[in-house]
């Protein structure tokens, strides 16, 4: 696998880091044995974002200093390539802005492969850094590709249905979304469930389709932190999660009809939906 090498280093910056390496452990141990070992400080920035490749590069996140105060995270860079960082409205009333990365270069096609990894860098004013190695995948081809249940079939109304896809190959796990539409006027609300598995299958209990209805399943295959096992932003000021995403190959879901489905009048309505980039659908838990 190739790996794409950051071009851009500071002579500061490589100076703060080894001044950093040699004082830490000093830091860690206190001035003596007398006095108890100084204690992390909490981080002030979240950042969250994903790699998109098709096979060109979108690369977007978001920055959220959790303080309220105003970032100084003013480098972001993807393999060699800066990113545009700007500022856009707080997400807490009273919380100053959230910040926006983003890389954007479609016909950036032929640099990165799926299974590569790519090395991303957060440099703040004060030269401390976070990095992240992150292994890539790559749509169509790390795209989902279903096993069973076959498109357009029926399950059984109250019936465990399992949900089967086969490995690909680079994936560190895989997000599963799914909507259960039961409603007699097409566009009321609709269950949503966003959930992960680690593995090449996923069951939604019978108990949970009870209803004649419609039912779309969205598989895709991720890298970078499973849900709930921490994140792989790390550095004393910084922490959060990084990842890449291959979107699935039928945007709009592969369809099933649970009990006998929607009403007739209704299925021309459903075939023609089409929801939006599921990027929202990845989170951490």
């Amino acid at each position: 696998m190739n790996r794409i090498p950051i071009r851009v280093v500071t002579r500061a910056a490589l100076s703060l880091l080894l001044v950093g390496c040699l004082t830490m452990p000093f830091l860690l141990s206190g001035c003596d044995d007398g006095e108890p070992p100084l204690l992390p400080l909490p981080p002030e920035y979240l950042i969250i974002g994903m790699a998109v490749l098709q096979p060109g590069v979108y690369f977007s996140g978001n920055i959220y200093p959790i303080n309220g105060q105003a970032n100084d995270i003013d480098t972001v860079l993807f393999g060699d390539s800066m990113c545009t960082v700007g500022k856009s409205g707080g997400w807490v009333e009273g919380n100053g802005f959230s910040y926006g990365f983003t890389y954007q270069n479609y016909a950036d096609s032929s640099r990165f492969h799926s299974g590569d990894t790519v090395d991303i860098f957060f440099v703040r004013e004060t030269h401390e850094r976070a990095f992240v190695g992150l292994k890539l995948v790559v749509y169509p081809q790390d795209s989902i590709q279903m096993v069973a249940p076959t498109q357009n079939s029926c399950v059984p109304l109250n019936t465990d249905l399992e949900i089967v896809w086969h490995k690909v190959a680079h994936a560190d796990w895989y997000s599963v979304y799914y909507t259960y539409d039961t409603s007699s006027v097409f566009a009321s609300p609709m269950t949503q469930v966003y959930d992960f598995a680690t593995d090449t299958s996923y069951v939604v209990p019978g108990s949970q389709l009870p209803d004649n209805g419609d039912f779309r399943i969205f598989v895709s295959a991720v890298t970078g932190p499973i849900p709930g096992n921490g994140g792989n932003v790390q550095s004393s000021s910084m922490t959060g999660a990084i990842y890449s995403w291959a979107e699935p190959p039928i945007r709009y879901g592969w369809r099933l009809s649970i009990g006998t489905g929607l009403p007739p009048t209704l299925q021309q309505q459903v075939k023609e939906y089409q929801p939006g980039p599921l990027t929202r659908y990845l989170h951490v838990k």
